[in-house]
C-alpha cells in the first residue's frame, strides 16, 4: 500500500506555532511505553524558544473509528496547535481522521525507532531534538537557536487531553546505557540454520531489537550523567518519585549512583530498575550494598522490566536467550530473599517482568513445565495476565525470520483479541499462526475466560485449561462454559474465595469498601474539618493520605505518595485532653519533624472531649469492619481434605497472640446472622463435617448457636478450634457438649509453660489451656492437640509427648497430637523466629514421634497440607498414609530435587518461605521409603 498524503505545507511563519509533540496511548497501564525521547523533544523545543506542548493521550483501541468522549477530547486539545508531531501509533486510521477533522493543521510524523511508514504525515523527520528544532524554526521562518540546545532539560509537565490519561503515580526514566549489551549473534545459534537475518538484526535476544545496537559509558561517566538527571528530577519535578533507571546493565555504577542520592539527600523516590535476570545474581554484592545504602534513607530499588520471558529450555533456547531455566528460578527466589531482608528499600510492588507465554512453535510440554515454575516461583504476582502474553513479531527481530523460514507468519490475525500489539499500542506486529491446534484452543480459551472473569485466579484457570484440552478428543470443541464449570468445581475442592460452588450461592454481605470509606471520610472531617481523602496540606507540603483507627486511637496518615509518618491521636483521661504521638514510617521523616511537631500541637489544641468522643465511636465503627479481609478467610471448603470439610470463622480476635499466626488481630468481622448463614451455605455445598473457628471462637457469645444451628442442619461432626483458655470457665464445657460439639482441636506447642507462652505471646495462658483441656475432656468432649513447629519451639518439641503424658494420661477422649508446620505469619518481620531450620525440625521430629510411639500417643497431619515435606521426617511409616495427594494447594510447592524423591506422589511439597530462606536444602529427597517398625 502506498503512504498516505496530504497536501505539501510550505513554511507558514509564525501561524505554525505552537506545536504538539503527541502521545497516545491504547492502554491506562502504559507500562514502559512513557514516550521518554517526546518528552526531551518538547523541553528542547522550550528551550530554543519555540512554544509548544507535550500532550499525552489515552485514546482506547477502535475509539478512531467511531464516535467518542475519548476522541472528542483529543480532538478538542489539539485543535489550538497549528503543528502536530508524533512518533509512535498503532494505528494509521488515527492520523487520517485527525486531518480530517483537522485540515488546517501540519502533521509531523517522527521516525524512531520504527517507523509507520504508511502514515499520513506533511513532513518527515528524525525523532532527535535538533532535526525537530531545525524544522519547526523552519516551518516558522525563524532562524535556528544561536545557543547550543541544553544536553539534558525535559519536559515533565505534559497537557493531558484526557482525564484517565493522568497517571496516577507519575513516572519519569534515568537514561544510562542506550542499548543492551547481551550481542548473542542468532546466526549463530544451531535452531536458526538455514534463516535469512538482515544485517543490522538478529543480536541479542531473538524478540527484541536493543541488542542490535549499544553504547557502552565508563563507570565515572554513566555515574556522573546518571547523578545530573536524578538531580535535575528531584530539583525541577519532586512529585516524581518513580524513577526508571533505562539501562539494561546499570550494576557497574547503582551502587555508587544509590550512595550519592543517600549521601545528598535526594529521597524519597522509588529507583525501577531493568536488567536480565542472570546479570542480577552476578552483581549480587553489589545490589545488596545498594539495598543496604537504600535502607538507611527514604529511597527504594525496585525490580522492574525484568525479563524472564518462560522456563521452558526449548523456548528459550528459541528466544536466544541465554538464559537457563534453573538462572531464572533461582533469581526469582534471590527477589523473594532480598525483599524479606531488606523490605520497604526493596520494593516488588512495580514488578512487571517480561513474559511470553505463547509463540508459534509452544507445545503442550512448554506450557506445562511454565505452569510448574510458576506456581515453585510465584511469577503470577510479578507479571499480571501471563496467559495472554504472546510474542510480538517485527521485521527487525531474529523470531520473525525464524517464523518465516518455518512458514508460521500469516496475512490476518484469526481474532482481533489475538493482537497482543494492538492490545496495549505498540505498533503493529505480523500476524503469525500456532503449529500446534492444542495450544492455539489454550491461547484462544485463556483469552475468552479473562475477558469473561477478569483473570481471577490465572494459575487455575491455566492449570484447567490444560487438563481439559489435553485430554479431548477435539480440542475445538471445548467451550468458556466448560471451562467455567471445571474452575468452579476446583474452587470446591480447593477452598478458593468464589461466590459460586457447583450451583451452590455463597449468601455473602455486600462489600463494606465503600462503608469504610465513607466512615474515613467523615473521621478527618471531624478531627481535622478535611473536604475528603487523601488532602493537601500546602502549609506543611504534606498530604493527608489515609486515616486509620483502632479501639483506643485513631491515626492520620501523612505523606507525600507514599506514607511518611502516622500521628497517632489519643485521649488522656487523667488529664483531660488529647495526646498525639508521631509515629515515623521511614527514616527520612525527620526532614519534616516541625512540620509534624506543629500539627501534633494543632491537634491537641482542636481536639475537644465531644470532638474526641464523636471521632473515637467512629473509630471504633471502623474497626470492626472487616476491610481488605478477603471472604475466603471466614468461609470456605477445606483445601486438600477429602471428603470435603466446610469451616467457618467467626472473627479474628483472640487473647493469644501467636507470632506464626497468618491473621490480624485487629481484623474486623460479620455479625452473627452472617455466621449463621455461611454454616448452611456451607451445608448446601455438600459439607458434611463443620470446623468453627477464629482467632479464638469461644470469644464469640453466639458461638453455642453456631453449633447448635450446624447440628440441626445435619453436620455429623461440629470441631471447635481453640486455645481451650474459655473452656476452663466453670461449666462452659459442658454447654458445648449439650449443644453438639463433637470435638475440639486445641492448641499445645509446647510442654514447658515458659516457651509455650513465648510463643503464644500470652504470660500465663498456658496454665489455663491445660485446665481447658481437662475441662473438655470431662465433658466428655474428644480432644486433639495441636503443635506448631515454630523455630522458638522446637528443640522443645521432643519433650511434648511426655508433657501429653504425664498430664492427661491415658484418658479415652484424647485422641491424638496433630503436628502442624507454621504458615507465613501475618508480621512478615516475625519469620526468622517462626521458621525453623530444616536440620533442626528433621532432628526434633525424630525425637518426638519415637517418643509418642513409646507412650501410645497417636501422632497425626505430619502428611497432610498443613505439615511439613514428607522427608522432614523421613516419611515414618508410622504416621504417613502412603496415598497420592488429592491435588496441590497454593501455599505448598515442590522444587527440582523433590523429582528424585521416592515418596513425591504422597507429598504436597514445601512452603514457599523455606525456599526463600533455605533454598532446597529445605528437602531431603528420600531415595527409598523408611521401614520402621511400630
Amino acid at each position: 500500500m502506498p503512504p498516505l498524503s496530504l497536501p505539501a505545507q510550505d513554511a507558514r511563519g509564525e501561524g505554525a506555532l505552537p506545536a504538539a509533540v503527541l502521545s497516545l496511548h491504547s492502554h491506562r497501564d502504559r507500562s514502559f511505553l512513557d514516550d521518554v525521547g517526546l518528552h526531551h523533544i518538547a523541553g528542547a523545543m522550550r528551550a530554543a524558544g519555540i512554544p509548544g506542548d507535550l500532550v499525552v493521550a489515552h485514546l482506547p483501541r477502535g475509539a478512531e473509528a467511531e464516535a467518542s468522549a475519548a476522541w472528542d477530547a483529543l480532538v478538542r486539545a489539539l485543535r489550538p496547535y497549528p503543528t502536530i508531531l508524533y512518533e509512535r501509533l498503532w494505528s494509521t486510521a488515527i492520523v487520517a481522521r485527525l486531518a480530517r477533522e483537522l485540515p488546517e493543521t501540519t502533521f509531523v510524523r517522527l521516525v524512531g525507532e520504527h517507523d509507520l511508514s504508511d502514515a499520513p504525515a506533511n513532513h518527515v523527520c528524525p525523532a532527535e531534538p535538533q532535526a525537530v528544532v531545525a524544522l519547526l524554526s523552519a516551518l516558522a521562518g525563524r532562524a535556528l537557536p544561536d545557543e547550543p540546545l541544553p544536553r539534558y532539560a525535559p519536559l515533565l509537565r505534559p497537557v493531558y487531553a484526557t482525564a484517565d490519561a493522568r497517571p496516577r503515580f507519575p513516572s519519569f526514566p534515568i537514561t544510562g546505557n542506550t542499548g543492551c549489551p547481551y550481542q548473542a549473534d542468532a546466526r549463530e545459534n544451531p535452531l536458526y540454520a538455514g534463516t535469512k537475518i538482515p544485517e543490522g538484526a538478529g543480536r541479542g535476544c531473538g524478540f527484541c531489537t536493543t541488542g542490535n545496537h549499544y553504547e557502552h559509558k565508563s563507570r565515572d561517566e554513566a555515574l556522573a550523567w546518571a547523578l545530573v538527571q536524578l538531580r535535575y528530577l528531584r530539583a525541577n519535578a519532586p512529585e516524581i518519585e518513580a524513577l526508571v533507571l533505562r539501562d539494561q546493565n546499570p550494576f557497574y555504577y547503582l551502587t555508587e549512583l544509590v550512595e550519592a542520592a543517600e549521601a545528598e539527600k535526594l529521597g524519597p523516590f522509588t529507583l525501577l530498575i531493568e536488567s536480565r535476570a542472570d546479570w542480577w545474581l552476578q552483581n549480587t554484592t553489589r545490589f545488596t550494598r545498594a539495598l543496604a545504602s537504600a535502607r538507611r534513607s527514604s529511597i527504594r530499588l525496585a525490580p522492574f522490566l525484568v525479563g524472564v520471558e518462560n522456563f521452558s529450555q526449548p523456548e528459550l533456547d528459541r528466544f536466544n536467550k541465554g538464559a537457563t531455566q534453573e538462572t531464572l528460578v533461582r533469581f526469582l527466589e534471590a527477589l523473594r530473599r532480598w525483599n524479606t531482608e531488606y523490605a520497604p528499600a526493596m520494593d516488588l510492588s512495580h514488578a512487571a517482568f517480561g513474559f511470553i507465554l505463547f509463540t508459534p512453535w509452544t507445545t503442550l510440554l512448554d506450557l506445562r513445565t511454565n505452569l510448574a515454575c510458576m506456581r515453585q516461583t510465584g511469577m503470577h504476582e510479578l507479571r499480571g495476565h501471563l496467559l495472554l502474553s504472546r510474542v510480538r513479531l517485527y521485521p527487525d527481530t531474529a523470531l520473525y525470520y525464524l517464523a518465516e523460514r518455518d512458514g508460521l507468519l500469516a496475512d490476518a490475525y484469526e481474532s482481533p483479541e489475538d493482537d497482543a500489539s494492538a492490545r496495549y499500542g505498540y505498533l503493529p506486529a505480523r500476524p503469525w499462526r500456532f503449529q500446534d491446534k492444542r495450544v492455539r484452543a489454550i491461547a484462544e480459551l485463556a483469552a475468552a475466560s479473562i475477558r469473561r472473569s477478569g483473570g481471577r485466579d490465572e494459575l487455575t484457570l491455566f492449570e484447567t485449561l490444560l487438563a481439559l484440552v489435553s485430554s479431548a478428543a477435539d480440542p475445538a470443541l471445548v467451550t468458556v462454559d466448560d471451562v467455567e464449570r471445571a474452575m468452579a468445581a476446583k474452587g470446591r475442592a480447593r477452598g478458593r474465595d468464589v461466590a459460586e460452588t457447583n450451583g451452590v450461592v455463597f449468601r455473602d454481605p455486600p462489600s463494606v469498601e465503600g462503608e469504610a470509606a465513607a466512615k474515613k471520610r467523615e473521621l478527618a472531617r471531624t478531627i481535622v474539618n478535611a473536604p475528603s481523602l487523601p488532602v493537601d496540606l500546602p502549609a506543611f507540603g504534606l498530604t493527608l493520605l489515609d486515616v486509620n483507627a483502632d479501639k483506643h486511637h485513631v491515626e492520620l496518615v501523612l505523606g507525600k505518595r507514599d506514607p511518611i509518618a502516622r500521628l497517632r491521636l489519643g485521649w488522656d483521661k487523667a488529664a483531660g485532653k488529647a495526646t498525639v504521638e508521631v509515629c515515623s514510617s521511614v527514616p527520612e521523616a525527620a526532614r519534616w519533624a516541625k512540620a509534624f511537631e506543629a500539627m501534633a500541637a494543632r491537634l491537641v489544641v482542636a481536639t475537644t472531649k465531644e470532638r474526641w468522643e464523636r471521632a473515637a465511636g467512629l473509630g471504633k465503627e471502623l474497626a470492626r469492619l472487616p476491610v481488605g479481609v478477603p471472604l475466603g478467610f471466614f468461609r470456605q471448603i477445606v483445601a486438600g481434605i477429602e471428603p470435603p470439610e466446610g469451616i467457618v470463622r467467626t472473627g479474628f480476635g483472640c487473647n493469644q497472640d501467636c507470632g506464626m499466626c497468618w491473621q490480624g488481630r485487629d481484623w474486623g468481622r460479620y455479625g452473627p446472622e452472617q455466621v449463621v448463614r455461611w454454616i448452611e451455605d456451607l451445608w448446601a455445598a455438600g459439607a458434611r463435617a463443620l470446623i468453627v473457628s477464629g482467632g479464638e471462637p469461644m470469644l464469640d457469645p453466639e458461638l453455642i448457636r453456631y453449633v447448635e444451628r450446624a447440628r440441626a442442619l445435619g453436620f455429623t461432626g461440629v470441631t471447635l478450634e481453640t486455645n481451650a483458655i474459655q473452656a476452663s470457665k466453670p461449666g462452659y464445657a459442658s454447654r458445648l457438649a449439650k449443644a453438639g460439639v463433637t470435638q475440639a482441636f486445641v492448641s499445645l506447642h509446647s510442654g514447658d509453660p515458659a516457651v509455650s507462652d513465648a510463643i503464644t505471646r500470652a504470660p500465663g495462658t498456658h496454665e489455663r489451656t491445660v485446665r481447658g483441656i481437662h475441662a473438655l475432656l470431662d465433658a466428655g468432649i474428644p480432644v486433639a492437640l495441636n503443635a506448631v513447629t515454630t523455630a522458638e519451639g522446637i528443640d522443645a518439641l521432643g519433650a511434648l509427648p511426655d508433657f501429653i503424658h504425664d498430664t492427661f494420661g491415658r484418658h479415652p477422649s484424647l485422641m491424638h497430637l496433630m503436628i502442624s508446620y507454621p504458615t507465613m505469619p501475618f508480621d512478615r518481620a516475625l519469620v526468622g523466629t517462626i521458621v525453623p531450620d530444616p536440620a533442626r525440625l528433621r532432628a526434633a521430629l525424630r525425637k518426638a514421634l519415637d517418643r509418642a510411639f513409646v507412650l501410645g500417643i497417636v501422632v497425626r497431619g505430619l502428611d497432610g497440607p498443613c505439615g511439613p515435606p514428607l522427608c522432614a521426617f523421613d516419611a515414618d511409616e508410622r504416621v504417613l498414609s502412603g496415598k497420592p495427594i488429592p491435588g496441590p494447594v497454593e501455599f505448598r510447592r515442590k522444587v527440582p530435587a523433590c523429582e528424585r524423591c521416592a515418596v513425591q506422589s504422597a507429598c504436597f511439597g514445601v512452603r514457599h518461605i523455606d525456599v526463600e530462606r533455605f533454598g532446597e536444602t529445605c528437602v531431603a529427597p528420600i531415595e527409598r521409603r523408611s521401614s520402621r517398625s511400630t
